[in-house]
């Protein structure tokens, strides 16, 4: 999967749980829950292509590491709803990654994928399972823009209204 189908997916999850959520709502940090949901990719991706290190889906697209990071955000922020959002995201990434995602790192070995920058665009362009769910992740990014009024709403981009939904956990 690609960048626009994971960060679409989880808001997605989200934006549901909070219309449904009846009793105490949670609170859910929205920025966290993006960077979770890319952040496997934002370490791997540039270990493979910088250092050949497990093929794009190493040690970042690891349950343990989802464990050991999350805690590390929560020691750092002394905040357990940023802890989980983030754990939440990254555990999104996994889901879809699957079956290619080293559930069972260290125990079981991470296989690793050969592959290089040109496959990437090359699969992009030409698997339809991939561009399909990138168009589909750009539209639902666009649907949840337009219905939290941040963009096309007086202008195309209203910066004000991104900040407070990035910024202001979401608790409606």
């Amino acid at each position: 999967m690609f960048i626009l189908f994971h960060i679409f997916v989880p808001l997605l999850c989200v934006e549901i749980l909070l219309l449904i959520k009846k009793e105490k709502k949670p609170e859910i940090h929205i920025f966290w829950i993006i960077v979770g949901s890319i952040f496997p990719d934002l370490i791997d991706k540039p270990l493979f292509l910088i250092f050949g290190i497990a093929g794009g889906r190493g040690y970042f697209h690891t349950p343990l590491l989802l464990g050991i990071i999350s805690l590390i955000l929560f020691l750092l922020t002394k905040n357990k709803n940023v802890a989980s959002s983030f754990g939440i995201g990254t555990l999104f990434h996994l889901l879809l990654d699957i079956p290619a995602v080293p559930w069972l790192w260290p125990i079981v070995p991470i296989t690793i994928y050969e592959s290089k920058i040109e496959d990437f665009f090359y699969t992009l362009f030409n698997n339809p399972l991939v561009y399909s769910t990138e168009i589909i992740g750009l539209i639902g990014l666009l649907w949840i823009g337009i219905s939290k009024k941040i963009i096309f709403h007086h202008s195309i981009i209203n910066w004000r209204q991104l900040q407070n939904y990035l910024f202001i956990p979401q608790k409606h």
